[in-house]
This record gives C-alpha cells, structure tokens and sequence, in this order.
C-alpha cells in the first residue's frame, strides 16, 4: 500500500511540471518586445544632438528606418522561439 506522499505522478503532473519550466524562458524571450519601442522613442533625444546627416538622410529618418528593420527582426526571433509556432504540432 502507497501513502498518498509517494504516489507516483501522471503524465499531466509531468506535463505542468514541464510547462512550468518552460514558461519562466518562454517569457523572457518576450521582453525582446521592449527593445524596438525603446529604440524608436530614443530616437529624437539622440538627434537633438546629432547635426549630420547619415547615408545622405537626416539622423532620425535613419533611425526610424533602422528601428523599423530591428522590430521585424526582433519579431521573427520571438516567432521562431516560440514553441506554439512549430510544424506538426499536435493541438
């Protein structure tokens, strides 16, 4: 006779245990999310500062243009971080 302690565990107290561990990286790969509004919104308090021009455009043209490229590129990380995204996945 088992005491109800040392009752071995199911596969959906597996499951959660494992989730859980999941969960705690799954997450800080979503603060990846801050980095593009954090640069964008830094943008004009650098170019109250920056008089030149960069690749023949003003400073904060270039800088919008490159946060723009840094937000898909911080999207499609998350994206393919994601376990929910993957191929053949049982729902």
């Amino acid at each position: 006779m088992t005491s109800v302690g040392s009752a071995p565990a199911t596969s959906t107290q597996n499951v959660h245990i494992r989730a859980e561990e999941r969960g705690s990286t799954v997450k800080l790969i979503y603060l990846l999310g801050v980095i593009p509004p954090a640069a964008f919104f830094s943008g004009g308090l650098i170019a109250q500062h920056v008089d030149e021009l960069v690749g023949g455009l003003p400073f904060l043209l270039m800088w919008n243009t490159f946060s723009l490229l840094l937000s898909s590129m911080v999207m499609l990380i998350i994206f393919l971080s994601d376990d929910t995204n993957r191929e053949g996945k049982a729902e």
